[in-house]
């Protein structure tokens, strides 16, 4: 959020001042060489002019950088608050410790510093046009009084053009100092985005042979051999010592696998390394015997899977497998089933509410993964706020049912009930396969 926020914006900022900046240089860099042409020594006397300002815009922009990457900092520490009031909202307002101490301990500190450390950027900035005039018009002085005292024969109307053209690129030069400021944010914001580590948009997107060739290629089984991975410091909230492998299994076509294990264990961490979300540290994923990679890219392989994770997001907007707006007709029939009818409307594809609870938005979430009608089926925890009934439904109809259409389906489930439905059972334990 900070990023989209600050940084992006910087970077626009920084951006629509290349014009600006490129003007300026041009204009100062003619006045210059008319300047030269004039006199030679009342140049070198403006070029030290212009040395001395530079001299002083790169001390400030030493105390400048430090001071934007801590505000950049507090701006982060500012949005995880935003966002701990938005998940902890309840808490906080029935609470009135926890409350106040996170009012006096944690919002009221970080908007102090925020507001120091801006308040010292700003003024640095505002330094940078300051000491750039009251340079240039002491060298107004300096020429006037100077070329009376030492250079009497040096005319009056050379003196006049150039203090004439000192006053007319003081403002560039007061643009191009207030742009070094700027410049000094884009270099703390470009290193925030930078360190964000996205991957190219290539990554995620498929060409038309690739499209083509996802329509026709079935995927009969994908075998991990050696496969490990290990969180590293791009991945929020994991624990650095957590280790996953090596794993060596096989899941295949029209199979459903039940995956089990505590808390920790590295069932979700195995999810996303099945799902293509992380790529593997060492080991190779095997896709219908070939290997991942060479014969289908790693955007080709994520559009196999249709997906319901724990943390799982909800869109109001019901997709088919082709990507187009689902039938309307489609989905009131799966509502209905799903005893959703009577609460939820559906017009071009898109739903009339996401004010559901928890477990309805999880049946709307099984509503989406069929219709999205993928060869690989994958569900983390699906029926654990479902009542009996749906939870019934989900592993006695829904999962016999994709398992007939020849689908993969690999299901996180704690519900040993169910267990005898699995033609695969898969067990961690710190990271390590136990049981298969």
């Amino acid at each position: 959020m900070a990023v989209m926020q600050e940084d992006v914006t910087n970077l626009g900022h920084g951006l629509m001042m290349i014009p600006s900046f490129t003007f300026n240089v041009i204009t100062i860099l003619v006045c210059l060489g008319y300047m030269m042409h004039q006199s030679l020594i009342l140049f070198l006397v403006v070029v030290v002019g212009l040395v001395v300002t530079s001299a002083i815009v790169k001390i400030l922009t030493k105390i400048l950088i430090p001071n934007l990457k801590k505000l950049r900092e507090n701006l982060d520490s500012f949005f995880s608050n935003i966002e701990a009031i938005n998940n902890g909202g309840k808490e906080i307002h029935l609470n009135k410790n926890r409350r106040q101490y996170f009012h006096d301990n944690e919002v009221s500190p970080i908007l102090e510093k925020i507001r120091k450390s801006s308040t010292t950027s700003q003024s640095i900035i505002v330094l940078y046009n300051s000491f750039t005039g009251v340079i240039f018009f002491l060298l107004i002085g300096v020429i006037v009084y100077g070329s009376s005292k030492y250079l009497p024969n040096m005319e009056i109307n050379i003196i006049i053009s150039f203090v004439l053209l000192i006053m007319y690129i003081v403002p560039p030069l007061k643009d191009i100092a207030s742009i070094s400021g700027e410049i000094a944010k884009v270099r703390v914001s470009l290193k925030k985005i930078d360190n964000l580590e996205l991957e190219e948009v290539d990554k995620f997107t498929l060409t038309d042979s690739e499209t083509k060739e996802l329509i026709k290629k079935k995927v009969n089984s994908i075998h991990f051999k050696n496969v490990c991975f290990k969180y590293s410091k791009t991945h929020e909230n994991k624990r650095d010592d957590f280790f996953l492998g090596p794993i060596t299994l096989t899941v295949k076509s029209g199979e459903i696998t039940f995956i089990t294990g505590g808390n920790g264990s590295g069932k979700s961490t195995f999810v996303k390394l099945l799902t293509g979300l992380y790529p593997p540290q060492s080991g190779n994923i095997y896709v219908n015997d070939e290997l991942l990679g060479e014969s289908m890219s790693q955007a080709q392989y994520k559009n196999y899977f249709s997906t319901i994770f724990s943390d799982f997001a909800l869109f109001q907007q019901l997709l088919d497998e082709k990507g187009n707006p689902a039938d309307d007709s489609i989905i009131m029939d799966y509502l209905k089933v799903l005893k959703l009818d009577e609460k939820l409307q559906s017009k071009n594809g898109i739903l009339s509410t996401m004010d559901l609870s928890q477990g309805q938005k999880k049946r709307i979430a099984l509503l989406q993964s069929y219709l999205e009608n993928a060869p690989i089926c994958v569900y983390d925890e699906w029926a654990a706020d479902q009542d009996p009934v749906f939870k019934k439904y989900f592993y006695s109809k829904l999962l016999p049912e994709l398992k007939l259409q020849g689908k993969i389906v690999v299901i996180i489930s704690h519900d040993d009930n169910y267990f005898h439905l699995a033609d695969k059972f898969i067990k961690f334990e710190a990271g390590k396969i136990t049981k298969i």
